[in-house]
């Protein structure tokens, strides 16, 4: 942000934390100047953040020039330790688009249930552009799980996803499904399946246990947030990471 004014001002963050409460991060005082000053804060690995903004001190006089955000997420999604909490948190579930029939965060941090068709939980924005996103999968009875990166609406992504049919698959859904690349791929249901997307520029780049399965090339989704996915089944995910490329 630029701010101009008299006395001193920091950025500031507020997430929701244990419990539901609120959680304010703060940026380091910067002294204001009439000329103007530029502040500037990373954003801590909390979630889901609801609000940023100024502080100022007591006394002070501050004019907004602007305040705005860049730059690629570095941040885990799980579910919060509540067990010393009085009752289940909910707020950080808020901060998902829900696409599936049922999603439940009791035994695992996201357990998706799709009966018809392919859906998706989402989070994230367009202001996502290189990065990795990784998972860990254990898909129950379904036809198809895995995981997205460049997501832009439930028939706007890339996806990394095991089937059935003992494939594995880097897809492109702009609408249609088009197949960048795939791979036999030997596994069974109840296992549990490391899978990792990570997009940089026009590169695509799937793994799987921590080993290059799939790359493909492609130029039609250049930025976008990260989906879990399931397809006619059941699965669940413990822990998600999304880190810069």
């Amino acid at each position: 942000g630029r701010i101009s004014g008299t006395g001193a001002a920091n950025l500031y963050i507020a997430s929701y934390g244990e419990n539901d409460e609120v959680f304010i991060s703060r940026g380091e005082p910067v002294a204001l100047t009439e000329s103007g000053v530029d502040l500037s804060m990373p954003v801590p690995n909390v979630h889901p953040v609801f609000e940023i903004g100024v502080e100022i001190g007591a006394g002070g006089v501050v004019f907004l020039d602007y305040l705005s955000w860049s730059g690629e997420p570095d941040v885990t999604f799980q579910q919060p330790d509540t067990s010393q909490g009085k009752y289940p948190t909910s707020m950080w579930r808020r901060a998902w688009v829900n696409g599936v029939d049922e999603l439940w965060t009791f035994a695992e941090s996201f357990r998706l249930m799709q009966n018809e068709g392919r859906g998706l939980i989402i989070q994230g924005t367009r202001d996502w552009h290189n990065y990795s996103v990784k998972a860990d999968v254990t898909p129950h009875m379904a036809k198809a799980a895995g995981i997205a990166a460049r997501v832009q609406g439930m028939r706007r992504y890339y996806g990394l996803l095991i089937s059935q049919d003992q494939q594995i698959r880097l897809v492109k859904v702009v609408n249609d499904q088009t197949v960048l690349a795939s791979a036999d791929f030997d596994w069974a249901f109840g296992d549990t399946v490391e899978l990792s997307l990570a997009v940089d520029g026009d590169k695509l780049t799937g793994m799987v246990n921590g080993k290059l399965v799939l790359e493909a090339e492609d130029s039609a989704l250049s930025s976008g947030g990260i989906a879990l996915v399931s397809e006619e089944g059941r699965t669940a995910t413990n822990v998600v990471r999304v880190k810069p490329t």
